[in-house]
Order: C-alpha cells, then structure tokens, then sequence
C-alpha cells in the first residue's frame, strides 16, 4: 500500500533515539512488522498532526 500527500503538507514522525541516525530508513518497522508491512518491509508511519505522531510513539512504547 502507498499512500501519498499534498506537496505542500506537513508530515510528522516520532522514533526513538536508536533510529535517529538513520531516520528515514524505515529500518525499525522492518524489524518487526506493523498494520501496514510485513516482517522485513521496511515501512515510514508519518502523520499529519503532530499530536497523532506523538499518540503512536507513547502506544509503541
């Protein structure tokens, strides 16, 4: 699945500090799978709201 977004959006992400090197690699949902990929897919979960962004970090954690 792919979605896409207005180019002039705002899109907000929230990780941890282990992912902070490499923030777009996508590596830390391949590790484990998620809603939208599977194990080994490396996969970005942004949000439009930073709020939404914050609520999936706190959930994760």
């Amino acid at each position: 699945m792919k979605l896409s977004a207005p180019a002039h959006c705002t899109l907000y992400r929230a990780f941890t500090p282990r992912w902070a090197a490499e923030p777009l690699s996508g590596a830390g949902a391949a590790r484990s799978g998620g809603r939208f990929n599977r194990f080994g897919q490396p996969a970005l979960y942004l949000s439009l709201q930073l709020e939404t962004a914050a609520a999936e970090y706190a959930q994760a954690a």
